[in-house]
């Protein structure tokens, strides 16, 4: 895929010479558009995922290594052809809950005064702290109780998160 990526963006100078554009913009397009047509058209059968990576229901989870702020993380994902984790089942929040050991980003952002998911949903059942914090996004406890483990935190802060994808 980054050979096809950096194949989109040669173009010929006018002296001749092929070069590489540095357009971030446009190779996040090329990117979302592989991604969102092509790679879930030929991956739809599959319904495996990858090494280390978690199955429940038909998403793929990934507790990531790295310590990254909100939005890092959800583009981390996206370049990956997922996002932020959505929670949207207990199924799904008891799992996540008992595979990690530290505090992860999952796709939950505050917009004005409402909770939204990375998927544009509307934060229905919640799982706060008794005292979660007052920022606008949020974290996930792992280890403790899955009934209040979420945490509100600074968008701007670094935490490790945890990526989905759909299948």
């Amino acid at each position: 895929m980054e050979k096809l990526c950096m194949e989109h963006f040669r173009k010929t100078s006018d002296s001749g010479e092929e070069e590489t554009e540095n357009n971030s913009k446009g190779l996040s397009t090329v990117r979302t558009t592989l991604c969102s047509e092509h790679l879930k058209r030929i991956c739809a059968g599959t319904k495996k995922c990858l090494y280390k990576w978690f199955t429940i229901h038909n998403s793929c989870f990934i507790l990531s290594t790295l310590r990254l702020s909100w939005d890092q993380s959800q583009s981390n994902c996206t370049s990956i052809c997922g996002s932020l984790a959505v929670i949207n089942s207990q199924e799904i929040q008891n799992f996540l809950t008992e595979k990690g050991t530290l505090m992860y980003w999952i796709g939950l952002k505050r917009y004005q005064s409402a909770w939204k998911w990375v998927d544009n949903t509307m934060l229905e059942r919640s799982y706060w702290t008794s005292s979660p914090g007052n920022g606008d996004c949020g974290l996930l406890r792992s280890g403790g109780s899955p009934e209040s483990n979420w945490l509100k935190a600074a968008c701007n802060s670094a935490a490790y998160f945890i990526c989905q994808l759909n299948y």
